[in-house]
């Protein structure tokens, strides 16, 4: 049987404080947050995508997951796991799309 989402995958968050002296934020904790499932792909036709600034980029990694209400950010930092659990990546977005039906994430 196919599996539609069989890895996982974590995103990166930070919590911090602003120093009331100097205006500078001061990060705190860094945390990963739950497993999420996902469909990753690695790119190994050397495709590329137009960044917003116009620019191409050679990504490494497409992935699908299914659509929620959660905000993927360009710049979030994740981690890709395998079915088994194992580490297999971690990258920062550089373009998330969500779309009606999936959102997709290039890594």
């Amino acid at each position: 049987m196919v599996e539609f989402r069989p890895h996982t995958l974590r995103i990166r968050s930070t919590t911090g404080h602003r120093d009331e002296a100097s205006g500078d934020w001061i990060p705190d904790a860094e945390s990963w947050s739950e497993p999420i499932p996902c469909r990753y792909v690695a790119n190994g036709t050397g495709q590329q995508i137009k960044l917003e600034d116009g620019t191409f980029y050679t990504f490494s990694y497409m992935v699908y997951l299914d659509p929620d209400d959660r905000t993927y950010k360009y710049g979030d930092m994740v981690r890709l796991y395998d079915k088994d659990g194992n580490l297999q990546s971690e990258q920062p977005i550089t373009r998330p799309y969500k779309g009606q039906l999936n959102t997709k994430l290039w890594l």
